[in-house]
């Protein structure tokens, strides 16, 4: 009986000290410094809410996707149009967007479009793009941010605790001179927090959406870039070209100079013909007797 009364007592203890164990955690846990915040859990920001694009938890890398692409086209504005329907399509939007027509004449009117488009289907989204022309060239682009966007979040949780400690001193400031000062002091770290939101905004937003700047130029006629010609063919190819080269320039030299010829020819071959005809006549002519 006395060793069955040992035993339910140490159970009973056991239980007591593990219930008070329990609680005395959560009440740690519950429990922030004074003039302090709760910590703010990964992929959480300030306001409690989820980070845009981060998932609570395991964590990817991110990276800014940039692609350029330029397109020869005959109908700029028939182009133009075609690149807004993919951009639409793809659940994207026109970031920007600049048309060029003064050379509409000479065919060196060019448009250009920035797209914001979802960085998923960025490479089919190029694609399209690239149909709506004869592709010229193209270029891609990642950046990876997965380091940028985890020190703008640690900054912002701390900067975010440091306000919320100068609003807790406010209530229990006891002077006029606190209260202003606490106020510079907040207004200061409230406008630090701000930047560094936008600052996180810009970066997630250009995670979340890539950019693509599409360049339309208009042309009649496209060629395909041909390889350099060597040996036989192509000696004879670059001899030829230095050929017309050398003639035009020098016909145009010519040109320049023709002008200048004739003034020389009018102003002294008129009188030395002149001259030189008196003279043939006084030899044709004998002397009467």
């Amino acid at each position: 009986m006395t060793r069955t009364a040992r035993l339910l007592a140490c159970v009973l203890l056991t239980g007591v000290l593990a219930t008070a164990c329990s609680a005395g955690a959560d009440q740690t846990s519950g429990v922030t410094a004074v003039g302090g915040a709760a910590p703010v859990p990964a992929g959480v920001d300030a306001s409690g809410t989820a980070s845009p694009g981060r998932a609570t938890g395991a964590t990817s890398a991110r990276h800014v996707l940039t692609a350029g692409v330029v397109v020869a086209v005959d109908d700029l504005a028939g182009a133009a149009r075609q690149v807004r329907e993919v951009a639409a399509r793809a659940q994207g939007s026109i970031g920007s967007e600049e048309v060029d027509l003064a050379g509409a004449t000479s065919g060196r009117a060019h448009a250009v479009l920035v797209l914001r488009v979802p960085p998923g289907p960025l490479d089919d989204t190029v694609a399209q793009v690239a149909a709506v022309g004869t592709e010229v060239s193209r270029t891609r682009t990642a950046q990876d941010v997965e380091g940028t966007l985890t020190d703008v979040a640690s900054r912002i949780s701390s900067q975010s605790a440091s306000v919320q400690r100068v609003r807790a001193l406010m209530g229990s400031a006891t002077s006029l001179a606190d209260v202003v000062a606490l106020e510079e002091a907040l207004t200061s770290r409230t406008a630090d927090l701000e930047a560094l939101q936008a600052q996180q905004a810009d970066v997630q937003g250009r995670v979340d959406l890539a950019t693509l700047t599409v360049e339309l130029r208009r042309t009649s006629v496209v060629a395909a870039a041909e390889p350099p010609r060597t040996g036989f063919l192509g000696g004879l190819q670059t001899g030829w070209s230095a050929l017309t080269t050398a003639v035009g320039t020098g016909l145009t030299v010519l040109g320049a100079l023709l002008p200048f010829v004739l003034v020389v020819v009018v102003v002294l071959g008129v009188p030395l013909a002149w001259v030189l005809r008196r003279r043939v006549r006084a030899v044709a002519v004998p002397p009467e007797e």
